[in-house]
């Protein structure tokens, strides 16, 4: 399922994002013959891995040269476990010809507040969800599941802050 700044326009602002973040089953991570299968996958197609793709590792990035595309596979995104109640909640939306898994509303809030390169961008792409969420009937954030899910990735705090700035502003 796609994460990161190409999940965004499903519930927040669209902004200008450098890579493409994909969360990927964790049994290829677990499964060596799966790893190696995606990792050969990716060679028949020229694109390179330029990090480490050892199983214990919760992302590798690849870059497509030819098509000038990065992108990373994440097998244990931060803050969100690749869980069934995660999976559950994804849901499928159309960019361009093509149908994609997106991760949920509430777990695309957590990601972004947990990741461990955490900046501006990230708050403020959890922040232009909360917004969204608040004037748009469409996206309805499951608040007892947010906090829940904020809480086990240590992010409440956070969390709260984002919310208390939404109250603020005019």
């Amino acid at each position: 399922m796609l994460l990161g700044g190409w999940a965004l326009p499903a519930y927040g602002n669209v902004r200008a994002t450098v890579d493409v973040d994909i969360a990927l089953c964790p049994e290829i991570a677990i499964n060596r013959s799966r790893l190696e299968k995606l990792r050969s996958e990716l060679k028949k197609k020229q694109v390179e891995i330029v990090t480490s793709d050892s199983s214990e590792s919760p992302v590798f990035a690849w870059a497509d040269l030819e098509n000038k595309v990065e992108g990373e596979f994440w097998f244990k995104p931060d803050g969100v476990p690749m869980k069934n109640e995660v999976l559950e909640r994804r849901i499928r939306r159309r960019i361009g010809d093509v149908e994609v898994w997106v991760i949920g509303p509430e777990d695309f809030i957590v990601n972004a507040l947990a990741r461990s390169d955490r900046g501006p961008s990230h708050d403020q792409d959890a922040l232009s969800v909360l917004m969204k969420s608040s004037i748009d009937q469409s996206i309805s954030l499951d608040m007892e599941y947010l906090e829940r899910r904020a809480k086990s990735a240590d992010v409440s705090g956070l969390l709260r802050s984002l919310q208390r700035k939404l109250q603020t502003q005019p």
